[in-house]
C-alpha cells in the first residue's frame, strides 16, 4: 500500500489463506460459546 495525495493505493492482492495457527485451539463450530482469546506462539 503507498499513500499518494491523500489517497491510499493498493499495489497488490494476494488470496486469503485460513488460519492453521489458530484453527486447531478455537472451534467455533464446536463450542459456538467459546469467547477465550488465544495467544499463538510463532
Amino acid at each position: 500500500m503507498e499513500v499518494r495525495g491523500q489517497k491510499l493505493n493498493i499495489l497488490q492482492t494476494v488470496k486469503q489463506r485460513p488460519p492453521s495457527d489458530t484453527a486447531r485451539y478455537c472451534d467455533l463450530l464446536k463450542n459456538p460459546n467459546e469467547n477465550k482469546q488465544y495467544e499463538v506462539d510463532i
